[in-house]
């Protein structure tokens, strides 16, 4: 058996599906992974992997800018190569955009091939294989409601059973590591000498992919000075070509507080594979949330990221246990993707450069991070939980407020939901139970409250729903279509004017609709989403 997988985003993101492509082959499957062309040299790190297949998405946008004809017939060409290369059963999309899930059904047409993910119908309407899908997707509009680490998602959605999931990546090649050693010899221009011995090398990836979620340049100069100072640390400056103008303003603000430090600066210096090298030979990487970052996790490299603006750790943060991930201490925090900061971004300031050096530090001289009590940002340890899932323990004192709360009983009761599809009253125990050995059972009186009014509502409007469409079934006509038509819509607007709730109208309201016209099947989605409502409110009663 043959699994195509179909990953056409950014470098992370291909990273990421590392640990899908282990399960596949540890189940005895070949693997091949369609990929964007200029991410195809970093398929090398990519353990397990038995074909790779680059598409070439700028030449096939230049080819319809110039004849739509001269497209089709190389889109045509390129199947027929995919096809000729693996021959395959399976084909699973992790992209959800609308062009990839054409390519992907182009690319099985005429076959008989059993698909996963993000598809097309027959019609050429949007079709998810399963609530992970359609989770992932929803929770990638609403920040502040995703519980459920990228890599746990990627996981569910391909099928495989609930195992520890490894992410192992391969280490680059002798080439490879010698640019890399030989990159760590040269201290930067305007720099003092690297050290005959040099202590310890710790990564900078100072750019992020927007300038909101990157934590500012003259804060990682104060970190590295501070680090230089108090333990001997060489800073190595990563990063591409285009971010060389943030390693001329590191330069500035580090000279102003460590006049004789020597600094290394791989930035634009280095392929795909020479950057895994780097990052290899370093004890240790500070980055924003980055591709860099995964690679490190895939690496075993440990890690202290910084996630601003839209960026969360529960479901961006590195994939590996043992990592330390930092957030504004901000209610506002993360903020909705296309949205206007009405504070001047200043979660950007919020991490002061001071705490992240006694944290990477203390984890350098001791192998652990420090607890931080009372700190000025949120601080979690990315670790394991009983279901293989990634999860975060606060080290800052942040494991009990609304939101950790909140986010922790959707985590627990849409895992149980998509894999199960109903709550009996043993469930509701054990998921209750396993939020207080969490520290997560309990709302703030307010939260509670403006949470279970709004439950309430819901669970009164689906209890409605459900008597109209029986009253439909019995008798469909014109005045019972337009009430049980109004109730819905009623359903949906409350669910998505919640912010607690929205995903759980997203999800509503793509299950409906995929389930057509067919009133039964949509009674049965009434009555699982009321069902989770219902699993909610008990799970968050005081």
């Amino acid at each position: 058996m043959a699994t195509l997988l179909c990953n056409l985003t950014r470098f992370g993101d291909l990273l990421q599906t590392q640990p899908i492509i282990h399960g596949l082959a540890e189940r005895g499957e070949d693997v091949g992974l369609l990929c964007l062309e200029n991410f195809a040299p970093a398929t090398q790190l990519l353990a397990d992997l038995d074909y790779v297949c680059p598409f070439p998405g700028s030449r096939v946008l230049s080819l319809l800018d110039r004849n739509w004809k001269e497209a089709l017939g190389f889109l045509e060409s390129f199947k027929s190569t995919v096809h000729a290369s693996f021959e395959f059963s399976n084909v699973f999309n992790l992209t959800a955009s609308m062009s990839v899930r054409l390519l992907t059904r182009y690319l099985t047409m005429d076959r008989t091939v059993d698909g996963r993910g993000f598809l097309l119908d027959d019609h050429g309407f949007s079709v998810s294989t399963d609530p992970w899908v359609s989770f992932l997707l929803a929770s990638s509009r609403h920040r502040g409601v995703s519980p459920f680490n990228l890599v746990d998602l990627f996981w569910k959605v391909s099928g495989l059973p609930d195992a520890p999931r490894r992410f192992a990546l391969n280490h680059p090649g002798q080439d490879d590591t010698d640019t890399a050693v030989s990159l760590l010899r040269k201290s930067a221009v305007g720099t003092g000498p690297l050290p005959e011995t040099p202590r310890r090398y710790v990564a900078l990836q100072l750019g992020a992919s927007e300038n909101r979620r990157r934590w500012p340049v003259e804060h990682f100069a104060e970190l590295a000075a501070l680090l230089h100072h108090e333990g001997g640390v060489v800073p190595v400056l990563l990063g591409a070509k285009g971010e060389a103008e943030l390693g001329e303003r590191f330069l500035y603000y580090f000279r102003d507080k460590a006049a004789a430090a020597p600094l290394v600066n791989c930035i634009g210096k280095t392929s795909l594979t020479e950057l895994a090298a780097v990052v290899l030979a370093c004890d240790m990487l500070v980055s924003n949330d980055t591709g860099t970052m995964h690679l490190a996790a895939g690496l075993g490299v440990p890690i202290a990221a910084v996630f601003l603006a839209t960026a969360q750790p529960w479901d961006t943060g590195p994939y590996s246990a043992g990592n330390v991930c930092l957030e504004p201490a901000m209610d506002c925090h993360p903020c909705a993707y296309g949205s206007s900061c009405p504070h001047e971004e200043a979660c950007r300031w919020s991490i002061p450069p001071r705490m992240v050096a006694d944290l990477v530090r203390t984890r350098l001289e001791t192998g652990s991070w420090p607890p931080v009590p009372d700190a000025e940002a949120r601080v979690w340890e990315t670790v394991p939980d009983a279901h293989h899932f990634m999860d975060l323990r606060s080290l800052s004192g942040h494991g009990s407020e609304d939101r950790t709360t909140w986010l922790r009983v959707q985590r627990e009761t849409y895992r149980h939901l998509f894999d199960n599809g109903s709550f009996s009253e043993a469930d509701i125990e054990r998921i209750h139970a396993a939020l207080a050995e969490n520290g997560s059972a309990t709302l703030s009186p307010a939260a509670h409250a403006r949470l279970q009014t709004e439950l309430e509502q819901v669970s009164q409007l689906f209890l409605l729903l459900t008597q109209q469409g029986r009253a439909l079934g019995a008798a469909p006509i014109d005045s019972l279509k337009r009430k049980f038509l109004a109730t819905f819509q009623r359903i949906q607007g409350l669910l998505e004017a919640s912010e607690q709730l929205s995903v759980l109208g997203y999800l509503f309201a793509a299950h409906s609709q995929e389930s057509g016209g067919d009133l039964a099947s949509i009674l049965g989605l009434t009555d699982r989403y009321a069902t989770c409502v219902q699993a909610f409110s008990q799970l968050t009663r005081s």
